[in-house]
């Protein structure tokens, strides 16, 4: 908690420069990620939250959080293709198609997952966030809202088709 809330202070860095590696890009902003167009033809170019009286290293701690749930090994969910198309499974152009919400990488979600997607030592799990943290889109802006009730389609995305595994196109690291 004290790195996030570290890196939401900026540390000095100048908006020239911008964070080093680009590991911190968009953590002044929560992290947030936002598409122009998205699945639903839904999209939007600017993202709010609402204000509920968190700062972003509160916000970032309750979007990926280790809370012990375990899916899958993490290393499987970064290797999988989606179903129709030799790409990421995580990228986050096909999973906005089950309403996951997009996020940069941050310090505790180093590969950019969506919000409620979290690492369990080995693992991957879904965190109270997954369900609880909504974005309604109006007129080109993205507003955020946690606690709210979610839109994600998680029996979708894991429906009754397996996507398929790659043979280490991509890499967890």
């Amino acid at each position: 908690m004290l790195l996030l809330a570290a890196c939401a202070r900026g540390r000095g860095e100048s908006a020239e420069s911008g964070p080093p590696g680009g590991l911190l890009e968009g953590i002044r902003d929560r992290g947030g990620r936002v598409l122009a167009q998205d699945a639903y033809g839904d999209g939007a170019t600017n993202l709010v939250y609402l204000d509920q009286g968190w700062g972003p290293a509160e916000t970032l701690w309750f979007y990926h959080a280790d809370q012990g749930s375990v899916l899958m090994p993490y290393d499987t969910l970064m290797h999988l293709e989606q179903i129709d198309r030799e790409a990421p499974l995580t990228s986050p152009e096909h999973l906005t198609k089950f309403r996951f919400l997009d996020q940069h990488p941050t310090p505790n979600n180093p590969d950019g997952l969506p919000i409620g997607f979290a690492r369990h030592e080995d693992q991957v799990g879904l965190t109270c966030a997954a369900c609880h943290t909504t974005q309604i889109n109006y007129q080109g802006t993205a507003i955020r809202i946690d606690g709210g009730p979610a839109l994600a389609d998680v029996p979708g995305c894991t429906g009754s088709r397996s996507p398929r595994p790659t043979a280490g196109r991509w890499s967890s690291t």
